[in-house]
């Protein structure tokens, strides 16, 4: 296994337009030519996408809060990655993808994960996190 054959990127799955001219953001996994991809959830019109960046741009309504799942999937990703490669493991991307969806214990999806996340933020706003970027927590 090359550790440095493992990588992530953010991309518009731009055939898949909801009702609202929407695009989904998917994570996809690369290790050496494994590939796998995993849908974050996250529905953008496809001008608010920052290709460069990998984020989503100002102008959509709600980017504050989808930036930060992104970052989220970034965070799982790397921490993913480290434990198996500080426990010797020789993996592929879907190995990576089933840690970071938590499939090898039942849990199906994401969501479960972004809402501990979020609740671990509300609880620090004004100690770890100022207010104006959690408003959108607030409200929930």
């Amino acid at each position: 296994m090359n550790i440095l054959s493992v990588d992530y990127s953010f991309w518009l799955y731009k055939s898949k337009v909801n009702k609202r001219g929407e695009v989904p953001v998917y994570m996809r996994i690369a290790v050496g030519d494994s590939k796998k991809e995993i849908a974050t959830g996250i529905y953008i019109k496809e001008r608010d996408w920052n290709a460069s960046r990998r984020v989503i741009r100002r102008s959509s309504a709600d980017y504050e809060i989808e930036n930060l799942k992104l970052e989220i999937l970034v965070k799982r990703f790397k921490e993913v990655v480290k434990m198996l490669v500080e426990n010797e493991h020789d993996f592929t991307a879907d190995l990576i993808k089933q840690r970071m969806l938590n499939e090898n214990k039942q849990v199906k999806g994401l969501l479960p994960y972004f809402e501990g996340y979020l609740e671990k933020m509300k609880s620090l706003v004004g100690i770890e996190f100022a207010v104006h970027v959690c408003h959108h927590l607030l409200r929930r």
